[in-house]
């Protein structure tokens, strides 16, 4: 949905909050252009299956099910995907920064 996000910010803006915290990966799986979001995509999901060829064994049950379920449909999502089906959606920090400073919450 188009404005989903402006309407979460909106009641968050209105509950007045001291601190609020977003933690988002830094890449930016939202451009329009396929080859960008392609290239942003690999570089992504190589640095995941780097931190989990780090911590997992590669017939651990818990990763199997990770790389072929969540992280395969969020490479589909972005990859294979336009307009409003695509539903995964990474910005950038600049992209982030001039959206909480739009709602005055930057």
């Amino acid at each position: 949905q188009p404005d989903c996000l402006e309407g979460l910010l909106g009641v968050c803006k209105n509950l007045c909050p001291c601190v609020m915290v977003v933690c988002e990966v830094e890449a930016n799986t939202n451009a329009t252009a396929f080859m960008d979001r392609f290239t942003e995509a690999l570089f992504l999901y190589s640095s995941i299956f780097d931190c989990l060829e780090a911590c997992m064994d590669g017939h651990n049950p818990n990763r199997m099910t990770m790389e072929g379920i969540y992280i395969w449909q969020g490479i589909q999502n972005i990859i294979t995907t336009e307009g409003e089906e695509r539903t995964t959606r990474h910005l950038k920090i600049d992209n982030w920064r001039a959206f909480f400073a739009k709602f005055g919450m930057a």
